[in-house]
């Protein structure tokens, strides 16, 4: 039995990428898997892992969540993918401590995490990329799915 395996042209994939707890995983583990196949960055071994499985998946709509060295990826995943949607999850210096001191409460959070803030709005604005909270795209993301209903 054959499996169908879109072709990378046929494959759009979402890029979403953010400071740590920005909320990127919170977004792809909400989405539907009957409409997005998600690849953690967190759970591969490096970018070459990550290209392997979205060339491998067989979906249409991948979410792939990206904490850091986006551009690399983006650039990796373009060589073979021609339909890569980056998306910037931002979210405030407060909402990103929180969140950070609710997952690591005996750790100060670290200042880098808070100025990379800035590098993710630079990216946008370089990029002419989709970018808001990770409540609006999760939003964003399942008005994708429903157009085609992703497989």
């Amino acid at each position: 039995m054959t499996l169908f395996r879109p072709k990378p042209e046929e494959k759009t994939i979402y890029l979403i990428f953010g400071v740590p707890c920005a909320g990127k995983s919170w977004v792809c583990e909400q989405l539907p898997p009957e409409d997005f196949y998600y690849i953690s960055h967190d759970s591969q071994d490096g970018h070459s892992q990550i290209l392997t499985k979205a060339i491998y998946a067989n979906m249409h709509r991948l979410a792939i969540d990206c904490p850091f060295n986006e551009r690399a990826l983006y650039t990796q995943l373009s060589n073979y993918f021609p339909n890569i949607e980056p998306l910037a999850i931002v979210a405030s210096q407060d909402t990103i401590k929180e969140r950070y001191l609710k997952r690591n409460p005996n750790k100060p959070v670290p200042k880098n995490i808070l100025t990379r803030a800035n590098s993710i709005l630079d990216k946008v604005e370089e990029w002419g990329c989709w970018s808001g909270s990770s409540e609006e795209a999760l939003t964003y993301l399942l008005k994708q799915g429903d157009s085609n209903n992703g497989n």
